[in-house]
């Protein structure tokens, strides 16, 4: 007993350090290179999105989920969010001359969602305005959640990357739940595979 909770505190400290170590790389990015303003930001947004697959992975340890599942999981994770780094540093110097990936943005509607979610949080008004919808939200979730992010664990400045930490997280937690829908329907050799592509692809 001793022993395994000397190795999860080790594994905490660990996926702690990692965090902090991660937050200042995207602050020094989201900076532009020039400082790490935010960085607790992202500290406390990475640490609750390792929690939010913790409380995952907990829920679903009835399902026997095997331990290279999680290492999945990660890597996905891992994967977008590397991803989402890339587009936001390359597309200001290799997109089009326009407002949307001129500021490192792929899609319009993500643009002006975000730029939205970003006034709305610096503004007085209360949140609750997102759910009127918009052009770029209908139904104003992704809004109200962004604003939300920025309004109370966002840094003074507008920094994106938050968003895409969250959406990393949250999509990557879509292969545990893609392995144990394919393990139910078709048996033991899918679940291998589903996962895999669902990584890769998603």
């Amino acid at each position: 007993m001793i022993v395994d909770n000397l190795r999860k505190a080790r594994w905490l400290v660990v996926a702690l350090l990692f965090s902090a170590l991660l937050a200042l790389g995207l602050a020094w990015v989201s900076n532009s290179f020039t400082g790490f303003d935010g960085w607790l930001s992202f500290c406390v947004v990475l640490s609750l999105m390792g929690a939010v697959v913790w409380i995952a992975w907990r829920a679903l340890r009835h399902e026997n989920l095997p331990r290279w599942l999680l290492t999945l999981v990660l890597l996905a994770a891992f994967l977008r969010l590397a991803l989402g780094v890339f587009w936001f540093l390359s597309l200001p110097v290799w997109g089009y001359e326009n407002d949307v990936q001129q500021a490192g943005y792929v899609m319009r509607d993500a643009f002006e969602r975000d730029t939205d979610a970003w006034e709305m949080a610096q503004s007085d008004q209360p949140l609750s305005m997102a759910f009127r919808g918009s052009a770029y939200d209908q139904y104003g979730g992704l809004l109200y959640g962004s604003a939300l992010l920025y309004r109370y664990l966002g840094a003074d400045v507008h920094q994106p990357l938050l968003v895409v930490v969250v959406t990393a997280f949250f999509s990557a937690l879509g292969v545990i739940f893609c392995w144990s829908l394919s393990r139910k329907l078709w048996g033991a050799g899918l679940p291998v595979i589903a996962p895999c592509l669902m990584d890769l692809t998603q």
